[in-house]
């Protein structure tokens, strides 16, 4: 129920920017990652990333 939900809501902030004449890609990932008031750091933060650098070749966003 929650994936469901997450999924929804992504694909309905595709959509928007869709609309208003924007393609958007990127790439999410779960795990732990760190943050203070300057900084957002870790290793899930960078296979984000990566994903969405090499594999986004689209708009899209891809999931891991």
């Amino acid at each position: 129920m929650i994936l469901r939900n997450f999924l929804k809501l992504i694909a309905r902030i595709q959509f928007q920017f869709l609309v208003s004449g924007l393609c958007i890609r990127g790439g999410i990932d779960i795990g732990r990652f760190y943050i203070d008031e300057t900084f957002v750091w870790g290793q899930v933060l960078l296979s984000a990333y990566e994903l969405e650098s090499k594999e986004a070749r689209f708009p899209r966003i891809l999931l891991i």
